[in-house]
């Protein structure tokens, strides 16, 4: 995937440095403080984790919206007499 480093601002990734310090992740600091002073592929980088987060997030929202379906007798019921039906 191509990332457009114009893409992110400066708050940005500090808020990512900052979430990687939280978590510990001294690479990603340093990937961090490094497109901060305008290295490029820093800033690529940077934009891929927050576009890779954004889009992780994402997923969570919709796996928590269907989760509780996938597990409801109501539905399982409905698809199993959908299935008699077609049988």
């Amino acid at each position: 995937m191509k990332t457009d480093e114009t893409a992110i601002t400066k708050d940005q990734i500090v808020a990512l440095s900052a979430e990687a310090a939280a978590a510990g992740d001294l690479m990603m600091i340093a990937i961090c403080g490094w497109a901060l002073k305008g290295r490029v592929s820093a800033i690529a980088e940077c934009a891929r984790v927050i576009a890779e987060a954004k889009a992780q997030e994402e997923r969570d929202k919709l796996r928590a919206m269907t989760w509780p379906w996938r597990k409801s007798a109501q539905l399982q019921a409905l698809l199993d007499a959908e299935a008699q039906e077609e049988s």
